[in-house]
């Protein structure tokens, strides 16, 4: 039994994709979501999971059944619980992906002419104002040249418990669709929603959480990211060991500040080892170097 998203989309002339699309991983049929704001709501960022039925949008997290059919379909919630049952029914001709996963691979190997990062690659860290040679030294970073899938990038080695589990690469052209762009999930020993980066070289009990790797080469060893706004509960069980915790999110991204909320709540936000926190520049890796190092000193000296 398992909800037929996609005669419904048809039905209702919703606009999905089903493949091809960068954004469409397989088993999943993305759309347009509509509770982010149309600012926010660049590609289609709402997915079905078939195998699974569920709806989850990158950006704003979960949503149920009847929320979507609501948004839409134009519903009321009475004519959208009648929807569901139309759509929602054994025999729908859904077909589901297989659920058998390949064998998770014992060791990950970065891309095919991964080096020292060259000129190109501390060029585009020294306009961000990051120091190329501590980023190297501390965040192990290294670069790609003109050619492969993985070409003018940054790559990022992640971590968990001391052991190379997968990566991330950064575009440093600005002219790539993807900005972070992380290899297929059958080939990471981890996954990455599994892991923090930076979560090995915390060196006490108390934790930044931010968005992003930039945010944590930003803020330095103490800092962690989630790759993204959206969290997961691997990365909830975690956190929770931390005495202290302060979610570091973008303050300017509405949606940003509301998964930040949900990452509180899921962590104990009554328990007050939780703490969410802004700042002037809005996202942390905009900082100055001088500001991310007085945020640290003043976060970590701060008692309850």
């Amino acid at each position: 039994m398992s909800f037929d998203f996609e005669k419904f989309s048809v039905d209702h002339s919703v606009a999905i994709i089903t493949e091809g699309y960068k954004q469409c991983s397989r088993g999943w049929i993305q759309t347009n979501c509509p509770f982010c704001p149309k600012e926010m709501c660049v590609g289609p960022h709402l997915g079905f999971n078939i195998a699974e039925d569920y709806f989850n949008c990158w950006r704003c997290g979960f949503h149920l059944h009847l929320e979507v059919i609501e948004s839409l379909g134009g519903y009321s919630r009475d004519e959208a619980r009648y929807v569901l049952k139309r759509y929602f029914q054994p025999g729908t001709g859904v077909e589901r992906p297989s659920t058998e996963r390949s064998p998770t691979p014992t060791s990950i190997t970065l891309p095919p002419g991964t080096g020292p990062m060259t000129a190109a690659h501390r060029k585009y860290l020294d306009r961000r104002e990051y120091d190329p040679n501590m980023l190297e030294r501390v965040w192990d970073l290294k670069g790609t040249g003109p050619t492969g899938k993985y070409k003018f990038r940054i790559i990022i080695p992640i971590t968990h418990r001391g052991h190379l589990c997968t990566y991330q690469g950064r575009d440093i052209t600005n002219r790539s669709e993807l900005k972070y762009k992380a290899p297929p999930g059958e080939e990471e020993v981890r996954c990455i929603k599994d892991c923090l980066y930076g979560l090995d070289v915390v060196p006490g009990s108390d934790v930044v959480i931010t968005e992003g790797v930039a945010d944590v080469w930003r803020l330095g060893p103490g800092a962690v990211a989630t790759f993204g706004i959206e969290w997961t509960n691997a990365q909830v069980k975690l956190l929770r060991p931390f005495k202290r915790r302060f979610i570091l999110f973008d303050s300017a991204d509405v949606q940003a500040i509301r998964q930040a909320e949900k990452l509180s709540h899921a962590l104990g936000a009554f328990d007050r080892n939780t703490e969410i926190i802004e700042v002037h520049d809005k996202d942390p890796g905009e900082m100055s170097q001088d500001d991310a190092d007085e945020l640290m000193n003043e976060l970590f000296n701060k008692n309850f």
